[in-house]
């Protein structure tokens, strides 16, 4: 899968549909810098990341960062 080819699907990351797009890959981390998004968009992420609570945990967080592996993929 080209990712260039994808980038528009993935634009909501990490909800569940994104994710189900994600399992052939196996990928397995998820980072996340708050630099990169407005704070209206950085409120959406957060949001997003509680929804994928199920399938994604927390590694790492400062003011900045946030890590996460992906544990499991929804259905």
């Amino acid at each position: 899968m080209d990712f260039k080819a994808q980038v528009l699907r993935y634009a909501i990351f990490p909800a569940p549909e994104t994710l189900r797009l994600l399992a052939p890959t196996k990928v397995r981390y998820a980072i996340f810098h708050r630099y990169w998004f407005n704070d209206e968009n950085w409120q959406d992420v957060l949001a997003r990341l509680k929804t994928a609570g199920p399938y994604v945990r927390l590694l790492y967080e400062d003011e900045g960062t946030r890590l996460y592996e992906i544990e499991a993929f929804p259905p």
